[in-house]
């Protein structure tokens, strides 16, 4: 069974040899690597280039301008040819049993997940983020109430994504008016308005693996730092994504908020 990873990367050269390396070096073998890089102006295109001369089984784009992570996640869609895909930030890494573990609970699935170990900026170990959940049904109600699926984490089936893509939170008059009024200057959380469509749209079959497979960092320059940019961007999704009125929406972001807040990094 082939599983495609799809890395996608922007000027993330300190972090990105770690995480090619912890790909490569899975004890699961039948893997293809696909890198999507942003128009990188760090070190990042030497770095990939080293790594493509060695392993045939890397697949490169470069855009040649910045496109943003989520045409570059289509792209590596479009480019895959697993039956199953993986997804992985530059500034993160896996564990080397994480594809080896994950495919043995997944092929009877459509979809798994697993839990994090959260690292800084030098590869230190700063805390743990467990689903933690009693609840066996991993289903489209439970994600509009807890954000359980870390994207560094799923695996998913190729052949469901035919029909569903990554897009742009859709624009409108109350768009406009929330990020004047609270200085917000993008969205965020595209990974979520995914995992939504996608779970509204196919119903799939999810399981949870209760190991900490993906190391997942904190650092500076994530851009999902920022209270206001969150609860506007879920607020949004909500409301133009999903067509929920605006009260219903205020009150599934409010209730987000709240299970996301209780069940914090341990």
């Amino acid at each position: 069974m082939l599983i495609s990873v799809i890395i996608t990367n922007f000027n993330y050269s300190n972090y990105l040899k770690s995480c090619i390396e912890s790909v490569i070096n899975q004890t699961y073998k039948n893997i293809e690597i696909i890198i999507i890089d942003d128009c990188s102006t760090d070190d990042s295109i030497n770095i990939i280039s080293s790594f493509a001369t060695k392993y045939k089984n890397i697949l490169i784009h470069y855009n040649q301008q910045n496109k943003g992570v989520i045409y570059s996640r289509n792209l590596g869609i479009e480019s895959s040819s697993g039956d199953y895909i993986c997804f992985l930030d530059a500034d993160d890494y896996w564990d080397l049993t994480k594809i080896e573990k994950q495919i043995n609970v997944t092929k009877d699935y459509d979809i798994s997940f697993c839990d994090l170990m959260i690292i800084d900026e030098f590869n230190n170990i700063i805390g743990k983020k467990k689903h933690n959940s009693l609840n066996k049904t991993y289903d489209y109600n439970l994600l509009l109430k807890y954000n359980f699926l870390a994207h560094s984490s799923i695996m998913i089936k190729k052949n469901h994504l035919s029909s569903i893509s990554y897009k742009e939170i859709s624009k409108s008059k109350l768009y406009n008016l929330l990020l004047k009024i609270f200085s917000v200057n993008r969205l965020i959380h595209e990974d979520y308005d995914f995992l939504l469509r996608y779970f509204k749209s196919i119903n799939p079959r999810a399981v949870y693996l209760e190991d900490e497979l993906v190391y997942y960092r904190k650092h500076t320059y994530n851009f999902s730092n920022g209270w206001k940019k969150k609860f506007i961007s879920v607020l949004l999704i909500f409301h133009n994504s999903l067509k929920y009125n605006l009260i219903t929406s205020l009150f599934y972001t409010l209730r987000l908020s709240f299970y996301t807040f209780t069940r914090k990094i341990k």
